[in-house]
């Protein structure tokens, strides 16, 4: 790869990673970034009732499936919630984590 840091965002309740691309012109050049549509959101399909916990599973299995290693995680609302679970379940697999508007977190 090449020595950018990786971003990684993560939507909020009711849409998608769509919501972010306006951003990805002014951080391409200096950040790999990924995003991932949220189970039941986008062009992701929801296949079960998930917890919060099974939603910040998700977002580790799509970590490791892209082998990124030490992203900033930036969370919105519900995805801000997903990205705070995270990194409590997973602490030293993000190098940053940064929350807009986060939603609470159980």
């Amino acid at each position: 790869m090449n020595d950018k840091k990786t971003l990684v965002f993560l939507h909020g309740w009711g849409v998608s990673s769509e919501i972010f691309k306006p951003l990805y012109y002014f951080l391409k050049d200096e950040f790999n970034i990924y995003d991932l549509d949220l189970p039941g959101f986008g062009q992701t399909p929801i296949e079960k009732p998930m917890t919060l916990k099974d939603y910040a599973d998700f977002v580790h299995k799509f970590l490791k499936d892209n082998k990124i290693e030490q992203p900033i995680i930036i969370g919105h609302s519900f995805g801000g919630a997903v990205a705070a679970k995270f990194s409590l379940l997973y602490p030293n697999e993000i190098s940053k984590l940064i929350l807009v508007s986060a939603s609470d977190i159980r």
